[in-house]
């Protein structure tokens, strides 16, 4: 038996950051991209995480990867089709890297699909179904030293910190 008086345990006050999130949108960002090595040693792919940067969902995680890197032409065509919208919805043409799509928000579609655990049992999952720029228009590139244009409202400084040496959105719309 053990005594958790020094842990100060409240079940109800710790946030489950892994819980499936509710189909909708929500305005992430990328914050970490690295390719890796697949199960069965045949390919790669670039393992993807996105957070949440709004809402009651904020700080939240999404986990993506994408098979850019297969034998599969298949695979490799599905996942150069989701590389082009991402690219799109951050309004770059030609990354040379993937940490030029990292901290630049835009609006994700999010549903639940059923998905396996690494043991093969069936489990929810969610799985990005669109990416849009974050104001829902045109994207609108800045430098990270030039202000936001006069129409738009000033966005929380985590929405407008790029990586460095990259370029940074104007600060996003409402929804």
């Amino acid at each position: 038996m053990t005594n958790f008086a020094d842990l100060n345990f409240k079940a109800d006050e710790v946030k489950d950051d892994f819980a499936i999130l509710p189909p909708g949108a929500y305005f992430a960002i990328i914050t970490s991209s690295e390719q890796k090595v697949n199960k069965a040693g045949t390919g790669k792919y670039l393992a993807v995480i996105y957070e949440v940067i709004d809402g009651p969902a904020k700080g939240r995680k999404i986990f993506s990867n994408l098979n850019l890197w297969n034998a599969s032409e298949a695979a490799c065509k599905i996942a150069k089709i989701e590389l082009s919208k991402i690219c799109k919805a951050l309004g770059i043409n030609a990354p040379r890297d993937s940490s030029e799509l990292h901290n630049k928000a835009m609006k994700l579609m999010v549903e639940v699909t059923m998905g396996q655990d690494k043991q093969g049992n069936a489990r929810e999952e969610n799985k990005i179904k669109e990416w849009h720029p974050a104001t829902g228009a045109a994207p609108a590139l800045t430098t990270s030293a030039a202000p936001a244009p006069a129409n738009q409202a000033q966005a929380p400084a985590a929405w407008n910190q790029p990586a460095t040496g990259a370029v940074a959105w104007a600060a996003p719309g409402s929804q």
